[in-house]
């Protein structure tokens, strides 16, 4: 038994000392990461850009978010008084940045910047989970579950609709990494980032 969990430690610690926010401790192993998560970033992409484009209707939920975007156009102050209104701010934000390359604000327009910021967080959310399974399980191991988790139909679904799930996992799972590193480096500011990630994850989904 001393020695299973000896052994676990050990396997424990040098999957942490893999990973550092330096990521990788050598070239081949950089590279490597890169190609998988740039395998995993354009196989998503491609699945949500598809999924949007043929998509005919929103959720009910994001109707509403959508709407919550629009008034803070109209009044900032009352938009940040619900207790989660970090995604509709999203919304609202991507928006702007839209109109700057010469879009209109139809309603159709902000739709789409819904979309396409559950999309974006959903490809961005690749990244931590994939050093979280890499630090867990190695980074092969790592590859083949978040690609499983890419092709699912739902997840798919929930990145490429007005939701805000994706917003959600990915503070959350940036946060359960910064905790990692944490401990490995004994970085007290490392907490501090995971303590910020937890609490804007709550602002995009607090369910009271």
């Amino acid at each position: 038994m001393r020695l299973t969990g000896k052994r676990l430690q050990g396997k424990w610690q040098r999957g942490l000392s893999i990973v550092g926010l330096n990521i990788m401790g050598n070239s081949a192993a950089r590279k490597s990461d890169i190609v998988n998560i740039a395998i995993l970033a354009v196989l998503a992409s491609c699945i949500g850009a598809y999924l949007v484009a043929t998509a005919v209707l929103i959720a009910e939920d994001g109707v509403r978010y959508v709407e919550e975007a629009r008034s803070f156009s109209v009044d900032p102050a009352q938009g940040v008084k619900g207790e989660a209104f970090g995604y509709p701010f999203l919304i609202f934000a991507a928006h702007k940045i839209v109109v700057l390359f010469g879009a209109g604000s139809s309603i159709q327009v902000w739709i789409y910047s819904a979309q396409g910021v559950a999309l974006l967080c959903r490809v961005l959310t690749l990244i931590p989970l994939y050093f979280i399974g890499r630090i867990l399980v190695g980074g092969r191991q790592s590859f083949w579950a978040v690609l499983i988790l890419v092709m699912l139909p739902y997840p798919a679904h929930f990145g490429s609709d007005a939701l805000r799930d994706w917003p959600h996992i990915l503070f959350l799972a940036a946060g359960l990494l910064f905790l990692f590193q944490g401990a490995e480096r004994a970085k007290w500011w490392m907490f501090g980032i995971a303590g910020l990630m937890s609490g804007l994850g709550y602002r995009l989904y607090n369910r009271n």
